[in-house]
């Protein structure tokens, strides 16, 4: 082999080098920026799953406020209830009272 032939499979060779490291580079840019796009999405989907949980809490909570009115207004109603019962007969009572003044006189 002579000189020029080696130094020409030497140029070539480089030359498959430099191919390979300038598709590894691109490779390099292209997973980099998949990469980022992946991050990208995983942090937006972070923030939703936070907010979720959040909206979630807060309807837990109302929850429990509504809860404890129903309970506070149950009470109220039966409290009521008693009062009324107690005034209905009150009222009975003395409507009997009446009736029996106005049949004796």
């Amino acid at each position: 082999m002579n000189l020029a032939n080696r130094s020409y499979l030497k140029s070539q060779k480089l030359k498959a080098v430099r191919n390979g490291h300038r598709l590894l580079h691109e490779q390099d840019c292209h997973l980099a920026k998949k990469t980022y796009k992946y991050v990208k999405i995983h942090n937006e989907l972070y923030v939703v799953k936070q907010e979720c949980i959040r909206e979630t809490w807060l309807l837990i909570k109302e929850i429990e406020n509504l809860e404890m009115d129903k309970k506070s207004l149950e009470e109220r109603i039966q409290s009521l209830h008693k009062k009324n019962k107690a005034l209905v007969k009150n009222h009975q009572d003395e409507v009997e009272k009446l009736v029996k003044v106005l049949i004796s006189s």
